[in-house]
C-alpha cells in the first residue's frame, strides 16, 4: 500500500532508494569515471571496494551485504550484459550520472549522485528504457489540469485506427511517477504497453504529490487532495479526446488507487472499474499487518520490532475508535500522515461504497501479495454480487509481477514485468463490458 520500512528496507512510491544520503556540491573528479567504475566493482563483486567508493553517511545505511544483495536481485532478470552510454542528469549543486545496466532482456537504470570529493553519495534504482514499450504503444502527451496543479501525462495509444477504450490508471499511495516506478520496475508503462497491444488505451500522469511535495494540499492532506481529485479529472479529461470512446472509459486502481475507486468512479461517468490489489480493509487497518509481517520473516521478532509493530497497532486503534480530531499530533497516527488525512477517510468502507453503485468491476489479486493479501478480496466479491469478476494470479506479488517463495520487500528491486495474462484478462473484460 504505501512505503514500508523494517530491517533497512526503505521502499517508498516513485523510486526504491538504496541509499539517499546527499552531501557536498559540485562534483570536482571526473563523474563518468566514477560511475564507470563503481558499477565494474559490482559486476566483478568487489562490493567491500565499492562500499570503500562511497560516503560515510552511505557505507553507514548501505555495507557490502547490501550491494551484493541488490546486485545479485539484478541477476535474476538474466545475466549481467554491460552498460549503455552513462547519462548525465543536470541538477543544481549535485553531479549525477544515470548508467543503463542490461540483465538478460531488461534494462535497470543505476542512479548515482556524486559528491564534490569523488565519493558515491547516493544511490538510487530507476526503470531503464524500453524497446518493447515503444513499439507497441503511440505516446502523446497530455498534462492534467486538476485543481490548480499542472501534472504531466502520457495517453498511450495502440497503432491502428480509433476510438479506443480506454483506462485511467490510478495510482497506490505515496509519491509516484506516471510508471508507478518501484526500483527498477514500472507497473503503468507495463501495463500500458500490453493493454496497446490488445487495443486498449491508458492514460498515466504524475501523482501530484510526486509533482508538488507538501505544496499538493491547500491546508492539511486529504485523500482527495492525494488521489480522488486528480483522477476524476482524468476521467473527463481522456474522454475528451477524440482517439477515445468516451462511452468506454474505465478506472483502473492499484492498491490506495483500487481502494478509493468506488468515490472516483461516483464524481465519473465511467463505464467501470479495475482494482488491482484492491484493500477492503481500512488503510489504517492494513498497517500494523503489514508490518508485523516482514518483522517475521526471518523468524525472529526484535525488541525494536515488536515495538513499532505495538505502535503501529496504537497508531491504528486510535484511528478505528473515532477519537481523532483536527488536533490530534501526527507523531502518534499511522504513517505520521496529519490528522487531516485520517478525517478524510472517516467513515468510508470501500466494499459498502462499491455496494451503491450500478458500475461493473473487475478484481485482480497477486497470491504472493503480502501487503494486500489475497483475502482482501472476499468482502468485495461477497458486496458486488453477481457485478463483480475476478481472478487470482497464486505466483504473482503486488506489482503483479512473479516471484518465489514467500515476498518480500527485496523482490521489488528485481527488474520484471507485469504478467501478460492481467492485460489479457482486462482487456477481455473491458470488451465484454456494458454500462
Amino acid at each position: 500500500m504505501g512505503p514500508t520500512t523494517f530491517r533497512g528496507w526503505v521502499m517508498t512510491a516513485g523510486m526504491a532508494v538504496v541509499s539517499a544520503a546527499l552531501a557536498g556540491s559540485c562534483a570536482g573528479p571526473d563523474p563518468d569515471a566514477l560511475a564507470r567504475d563503481f558499477v565494474g566493482m559490482l559486476a566483478a563483486g568487489r562490493y567491500d571496494e565499492a562500499v570503500g567508493r562511497c560516503t560515510t553517511a552511505v557505507q553507514a545505511a548501505m555495507g557490502a551485504d547490501q550491494l551484493a544483495g541488490l546486485w545479485e536481485g539484478f541477476e535474476k532478470a538474466g545475466p549481467y550484459g554491460g552498460t549503455g552510454t552513462i547519462r548525465p542528469l543536470s541538477v543544481p549543486e549535485y553531479e549525477i550520472r544515470l548508467v543503463p545496466c542490461r540483465f538478460g532482456e531488461r534494462v535497470v537504470d543505476l542512479k548515482l549522485v556524486v559528491d564534490v570529493s569523488g565519493l558515491v553519495a547516493g544511490l538510487f534504482v530507476l526503470p531503464g528504457e524500453d524497446s518493447a514499450y515503444a513499439d507497441a504503444v503511440i505516446d502523446v502527451d497530455l498534462a492534467l489540469e486538476s485543481s490548480g496543479f499542472t501534472l504531466p501525462g502520457t495517453l498511450a495509444l495502440p497503432r491502428g485506427p480509433g476510438p479506443f477504450p480506454a483506462v485511467v490508471l490510478v495510482h497506490g499511495s505515496g509519491p509516484h511517477d506516471r510508471d508507478e516506478s518501484l526500483g527498477p520496475n514500472a507497473p503503468f508503462r507495463d501495463l500500458a504497453a500490453l493493454l496497446a497491444a490488445r487495443g486498449v488505451a491508458s492514460y498515466r500522469y504524475v501523482k501530484r504529490t510526486m509533482a508538488y511535495g507538501e505544496r499538493a494540499f491547500a491546508g492539511g492532506p486529504t485523500i482527495g487532495e492525494e488521489t480522488v481529485d486528480d483522477a476524476v479529472a482524468a476521467v473527463a479529461l481522456v474522454s475528451g479526446r477524440p482517439e477515445i470512446d468516451p462511452c468506454r472509459v474505465f478506472i483502473l486502481g492499484h492498491s490506495l488507487g483500487a481502494m478509493m475507486l468506488p468515490m472516483i468512479v461516483s464524481g465519473t461517468e465511467a463505464a467501470g472499474c479495475v482494482g488491482l490489489a484492491a484493500p477492503s480493509s481500512a488503510l489504517h487497518e492494513l498497517v500494523p499487518r503489514q508490518m508485523e509481517y516482514l518483522a517475521g520473516l526471518d523468524g525472529e521478532v526484535t525488541e525494536e520490532e515488536s515495538a513499532a509493530v505495538a505502535a503501529a497497532r496504537a497508531a491504528a486503534d486510535l484511528v478505528a475508535s473515532g477519537a481523532v480530531t483536527a488536533d490530534t499530533p501526527a507523531s502518534s497516527l499511522p504513517l505520521g500522515l496529519p490528522a487531516s488525512y485520517w478525517l478524510s477517510l472517516d467513515g468510508y468502507d470501500p466494499t459498502t461504497a462499491a455496494a451503491a453503485l450500478s458500475e461493473p468491476f473487475l478484481l485482480l489479486q497477486g497470491g504472493r501479495d503480502y501487503q494486500v493479501p489475497p483475502m482482501e478480496l472476499e468482502p468485495w466479491l461477497a458486496a458486488l454480487g453477481a457485478r463483480a469478476e475476478s481472478r487470482v494470479y497464486p505466483e504473482l506479488n503486488h506489482l503483479f509481477m512473479r516471484g518465489d517463495g514467500p515476498p518480500d520487500p527485496a523482490e521489488y528491486l528485481v527488474p520484471g514485468r507485469v504478467d501478460e495474462r492481467v492485460a489479457d484478462d482486462i482487456a477481455a473484460w473491458i470488451a465484454g463490458a456494458t454500462r
